[in-house]
């Protein structure tokens, strides 16, 4: 995997070439959610994010686009004080990393973005 430096420039990219709120790389490990690292993603709305993904239907939602290897997407409710509309996963083929997207609508030309920072 590339360094954390590389990962947060592409991170930032992405971000800004589809108007993305925030981004984050996630890891699970030993049967958690952590952030690897992030573009816009303060420690207020990191421990927010850890949270809510911990909730264990979050989890299993998250854990299944890993798993298959599937990019999906999810309205999220104003509780999760995540300050976007939509959480978008897009799995790293390792199995155990994907990227968070936190944005309002991705259309296919932003999606097509992050797949192609994922496949790198």
């Amino acid at each position: 995997m590339a360094n954390t430096t590389t990962i947060e420039y592409q991170l930032r990219e992405a971000s800004q070439l589809t108007n993305a709120v925030w981004a984050a790389l996630v890891e699970h490990e030993a049967g958690k959610w952590h952030v690897a690292a992030h573009y816009r993603l303060g420690k207020n709305l990191q421990s927010s994010l850890v949270k809510f993904l911990s909730n264990t239907e979050v989890d299993a939602w998250l854990s299944g686009a890993t798993s298959g290897g599937q990019s999906r997407s999810v309205s999220l409710p104003e509780t999760s004080n995540l300050k976007v509309e939509r959480l978008y996963a897009f799995p790293l083929s390792s199995k155990s990393h994907t990227v968070l997207v936190g944005a309002g609508e991705l259309d296919t030309w932003a999606s097509r973005i992050w797949k192609l920072v994922v496949s790198g």
